[in-house]
């Protein structure tokens, strides 16, 4: 509970202040030992974090730039690919025009005759 008191903010004319248990000498002693405490934790975990950060950032832009790089030429390879399909069918298109506007011309050079 003190730890919770000390962690949040509560305004003097919070209702919680009224608890007879919680205006308790003894209690002021706990609530300023669990705010030593909790301050304490929380200059350790700071200290913790300032050296695993940096480390850590440099490794995550390596393989970021890792990454960025590969997909660059994954991207690539897919789009001359993506073009190479087209040509093809484009390719494939004018000839299947091709043989059919000749058998229709053949056809009706045929008819007409």
């Amino acid at each position: 509970m003190a730890a919770r008191l000390e962690s949040i903010s509560i305004p003097p004319s919070a209702y919680i202040n009224r608890i007879p248990l919680l205006q308790h000498r003894l209690l002021y002693t706990f609530r300023e030992q669990m705010a030593s405490t909790l301050s304490a934790a929380a200059e350790v975990a700071g200290a913790g974090a300032a050296q695993i950060i940096p480390p850590t950032a440099e490794a995550v832009r390596v393989a970021v730039d890792a990454v960025a790089a590969a997909r660059t030429a994954e991207t690539r390879v897919i789009k001359e690919g993506l073009s190479v399909r087209i040509d093809a069918g484009v390719a494939a298109v004018n000839e299947h025009t091709y043989k059919r506007v000749s058998r229709m011309s053949t056809h009706i050079a045929a008819v007409g005759a």
